[in-house]
């Protein structure tokens, strides 16, 4: 008697366990609500910064070009100054 009993109590245990966690979930509907909207940001969050990072990239190769234009400005001052002496 005690010995089924005791199985009897661990397989009320275990079936309010798994209800409790994963049955209290899927019955609120605001639950699944939040859930798709966790994925959502999830995937927005991802193509933001994919853009963050092509933007990125854009600006340093732009710091790159602006660069050698500098620096060709700058010989191409140097050469009329000593062209004007």
């Amino acid at each position: 008697m005690n010995r089924g009993l005791l199985i009897w109590n661990v397989i009320l245990t275990l079936l309010m366990t798994g209800i409790l966690f994963g049955g209290c979930s899927s019955i609120d509907p605001q639950f699944t609500n939040l859930q798709d909207q966790v994925k959502h940001n999830g995937e927005n969050i991802k193509l933001l910064a994919k853009a963050i990072n092509e933007n990125s990239n854009l600006i340093t190769e732009q710091s790159m070009s602006i660069l050698e234009v500098k620096l060709y400005t700058e010989a191409t001052i140097d050469q009329l100054k000593t062209s004007l002496e």
